[in-house]
């Protein structure tokens, strides 16, 4: 198990450029700019945007309580979800009824 995520891992370094560019800067194209570790990323918004086109959202419908992936938007970067969501809300015609599967 430990050499196959070994090789996963060293794949994925090769396929995101971290190998040949490092890792610094790969943290740098995500808005981590400081040196110090415990400094925040960036709320540039080229950097924001890019972060959020990286990280799935994932919500729990209040009703059916079946879960959806919400689609990248670009208006959505930055605003929070409300508090009590149905799929009803979801903008995929595939996603946006209880009775669509999960």
């Amino acid at each position: 198990l430990t050499r196959a995520l070994g090789e996963h891992l060293e794949q994925f370094w090769k396929d995101s450029q971290i190998e040949s560019h490092g890792v610094t800067k790969f943290w740098e194209n995500f808005g981590y700019i400081s040196s110090r570790w415990t400094d925040g990323p960036s709320v540039d918004q080229k950097y924001v945007r890019k972060r959020a086109m990286q990280i799935p959202v994932d919500v729990q419908c209040d009703i059916c309580l079946k879960w959806r992936r919400l689609p990248f938007s670009q208006r959505n970067v930055g605003r929070t979800l409300p508090d009590e969501w149905c799929c009803a809300m979801h903008p995929d015609p595939n996603c946006n009824s209880c009775s669509r599967p999960e």
